[in-house]
């Protein structure tokens, strides 16, 4: 069985919706993701597996799935209200990125698989996010 694990890169309590701005989100939201998918990863393996045979567990499969894009959504249509979107990413390409870097595939793969901690795989996470998604400071997004 996998063990949930607590970290404490970013303040906890603080919702990545109230962030003040788009950057600060995202790393919220990942640090968000990196505790959330270690409390859950059991369910959700086995949620994954019974999906193929089983129409109500696509379905609630599904709906989770939904409600993680969305909230990818939210945080990058902010990264682009805010002018930190990189120029050449669409929301919805940019959304697609992020939502499926941020998949269980890539917890398994990377905590369970290959041993990272969840502090090593929300930094990594974060920051790959960031260098690929984020305008540079100095070249905003016009």
């Amino acid at each position: 069985m996998h063990e949930p694990v607590e970290v404490g890169a970013v303040t906890p309590g603080v919702a990545w919706e109230d962030a003040a701005t788009a950057i600060e989100a995202l790393d919220l939201g990942v640090w968000a993701y990196g505790i959330i998918e270690s409390q859950i990863y059991d369910a959700m393996r086995i949620v994954y597996s019974a999906r193929q045979s089983d129409e109500a567990v696509e379905a609630v499969w599904q709906d989770r799935m939904a409600y993680r894009r969305v909230n990818a959504r939210r945080l990058i249509e902010r990264l682009e209200e805010e002018g930190s979107l990189v120029e050449g990413w669409t929301v919805d390409e940019a959304t697609d990125f992020a939502w499926g870097v941020l998949s269980v595939h890539t917890y398994e793969n990377l905590v369970v698989q290959r041993g990272w901690t969840i502090d090593q795989f929300v930094s990594r996470i974060g920051a790959m996010l960031r260098s690929v998604l984020v305008a540079e400071k100095d070249e905003p997004k016009e």
